[in-house]
């Protein structure tokens, strides 16, 4: 995948650059192709899909830290959203299950995606067992109707499906766009607010042409802190509507409502499976602990606990300890990757949410399926990634660059400076030496820390800007006319020197000699 950022060393806020400013259009795209059918049905449906980051008070909220401001992620989260767009069909299948009326338009029945393209089977099996409520919700109020079509009352994922139309009966897509989902709140029995809303999916259907319109917004949540009890309630405290982009008043009204989603049917069927037994210390110094697996009819949550050895601590910067990312896959008997490999870095992409406490982290990894129920299904490690503090360093002539790059090679990534200028930007005032850059590194490329020395021994703070390509390996800048430009930007120094020094200071070190594989267990569960 690839990815756009601007990375500066230290949290200061940097402002933002016009296309002019950075010399490089700011779009990403994917190495992946898809077929020109699956585009215009499914990337359509999720291009206003906001995935939203893992709650937690010591992880690191990657999207909004200034040291990396990436582009949008639609195209990175095709796969599983569209696995999320199918909820659009199995909701609304009739339920097997009795349940109060639901007030339903032409346009609430239409199916975005046919089952035997991208099917959710946890939602068809929640559907069956009458775990997904169908609310008798609809408040009108100056002029528009606010109605909670489906509730998923699921413990590991539960969902919420909001519609809003206007007098005429028509979506109001607008106020749906713009809705204020803070309005919107899951309480326990005690009215303590729970529940941390992870996605904000903006369903469309398709009309004419390229034409498309807003339905209804789903909105996922997930329960880090607390269990939920046998009900929650949906509340919606729903005061204000947006109406437009163009007139930034709101409508005022009362659009509140309340509902009690039943956990109990959920609840009954949820069964828990210890997996304590289970744990591997790695040679590098990261200690893991299963911890347990959870099963419910709408999803799978799985527990593990990561630890690090006195030894690797010493060498992660203490504000990187958080930064640590674990690599795994499920397989079946055969050795066939289940699902995607997991990847838990950016803990908002998949469903990660974990707690940090100092050298131990508890991660909590949703999934909408796992079938190891009812067939073998593996755990496999493939490593884990965490900043470390390194020393390697490249010593060049600048002027020596117009005849050939300059190569650092280290760890076994690698990395040219093929060109150095002194500029300067309308959004960056101030001279700078801009390097531009290729390579390919095994290791990780996001939370590098570089510096610069030059011949006099003066030292100044590099921070990076462009795109690259994630993946195995890692690569980026130009190589040919086709491939974008990424810099090394050493800042405020205003002549080239005859001699620099460039020196990683911290690596996002991959660790990859690891050799773990356990099946989930099948048997001994017991119902939560």
């Amino acid at each position: 995948m690839k990815k756009w950022d601007y990375h500066t060393q230290d949290n200061a806020k940097l402002p933002d650059m016009t296309d002019e400013d950075m010399m490089m259009p700011p779009f990403r795209h994917d190495d992946q192709t898809m077929d020109e059918d699956f585009t215009s049905r499914v990337m359509e449906q999720i291009r206003k899909t906001e995935i939203l980051p893992a709650a937690s008070e010591t992880a690191p909220d990657y999207p909004a830290d200034p040291k990396r401001r990436k582009l949008p992620i639609a195209a990175l989260l095709a796969g599983s959203a569209a696995a999320v767009i199918v909820l659009t069909y199995l909701l609304l299948i009739p339920s097997v299950t009795k349940g109060p009326p639901q007030v339903q338009t032409a346009s609430s029945q239409r199916l975005l995606l046919l089952p035997s393209e991208w099917t959710d089977h946890r939602l068809l099996e929640a559907k069956k067992a009458g775990v997904i409520k169908q609310p008798d919700i609809e408040v009108t109020d100056q002029g528009y109707t606010l109605t909670l079509q489906e509730v998923v009352a699921d413990p590991n994922r539960m969902m919420l499906n909001l519609r809003i139309t206007d007098a005429s009966g028509l979506p109001a897509e607008e106020m749906m766009a713009r809705f204020d989902v803070s309005q919107l709140q899951l309480q326990n029995e005690q009215g303590e607010q729970i529940g941390d809303l992870q996605s904000i999916n903006h369903m469309d259907t398709k009309l004419a042409g390229d034409q498309f319109r807003q339905e209804y917004l789903l909105l996922t949540y997930y329960f880090k802190n607390e269990p939920p009890g046998d009900t929650v309630h949906v509340v919606g405290m729903v005061h204000e509507l947006m109406k437009d982009s163009k007139n930034n008043a709101p409508i005022s009204g009362d659009w509140s409502f309340s509902y009690a989603a039943d956990m109990t049917t959920a609840k009954a069927l949820t069964e828990t499976t210890d997996l304590n037994k289970f744990s591997y210390a790695t040679k590098d110094g990261l200690n893991i602990q299963m911890n347990m697996i959870t099963h419910s009819p709408a999803g799978v949550k799985l527990e593990f606990s990561t630890t690090l050895t006195a030894g690797l601590a010493s060498r992660v910067p203490e504000n990187r300890r958080v930064n640590l990312g674990v690599k795994y896959h499920f397989e079946d008997a055969k050795g066939q990757t289940i699902g995607e490999p997991v990847s838990s870095k950016y803990s908002g992409y998949p469903a990660i949410i974990r707690d940090s406490q100092d050298l131990q982290i508890h991660w909590t990894y949703y999934m909408n399926e796992l079938p190891y129920r009812n067939e073998p299904v593996y755990f496999v490690l493939d490593g884990f990634s965490i900043p470390v503090k390194t020393e390697d360093s490249l010593t060049f002539q600048p002027a020596l660059l117009k005849t050939a790059a300059a190569v650092f090679t280290a760890q076994g990534d690698s990395l040219n400076v093929n060109t150095i200028k002194i500029t300067e930007t309308q959004a960056m005032p101030g001279p700078s030496a801009w390097m531009a850059i290729s390579g390919s590194f095994r290791n990780g490329f996001d939370l590098d820390e570089w510096t610069a020395r030059d011949n006099e021994g003066t030292e100044y703070e590099v921070f990076r800007w462009g795109s690259y390509r994630d993946g195995d390996p890692v690569t980026f800048g130009q190589r040919d006319e086709n491939t974008d430009l990424v810099y090394l930007i050493v800042d405020g120094m205003t002549s080239v020197p005859g001699e620099l020094t460039l020196i990683r200071t911290v690596t996002e070190m991959n660790f990859t000699d690891v050799d773990w594989r356990f099946e989930l267990p099948r048997g001994n569960a017991t119902s939560q």
